[in-house]
């Protein structure tokens, strides 16, 4: 079966090359042998590529997760600390009495 193949691929190469020697033939085979060994190392080496491209992404994305985590944990503190402050009264007199109470309130208000 892979001699009829061969004898088909000469038949080939002397049809478009009638000047062709045995020995171009068997270097265009082992051209093509070659290029498809190269093409397949290229296959391989662009999954691999694509297999760290894919473990970095997943490493910044963790650690974008971990920070936005801890910036949501953060806000959430600042948040209940600030439900704990009491309400600024509407009264400016209830107004005037905290701010007598408090030493960084401004005399002039």
């Amino acid at each position: 079966m892979l001699s009829i193949g061969g004898w088909l691929s000469w038949q080939a190469v002397r049809a478009l090359v009638p000047w062709a020697s045995p020995l171009l033939a068997y270097g265009l085979a082992a051209l093509a042998s070659v290029g498809l060994l190269i093409l397949y190392g290229y296959h391989l080496g662009s999954d691999g590529k694509a297999a760290a491209v894919a473990e970095r992404d997943l490493e910044w994305v963790t650690k974008i997760n971990e920070a936005n985590n801890q910036l949501q944990a953060l806000r959430e503190a600042a948040k209940r600390a600030a439900d704990r402050v009491p309400p600024t009264p509407h009264d400016r007199a209830a107004r005037l009495r905290l701010c007598a109470k408090s030493p960084t309130c401004r005399k002039g208000d």
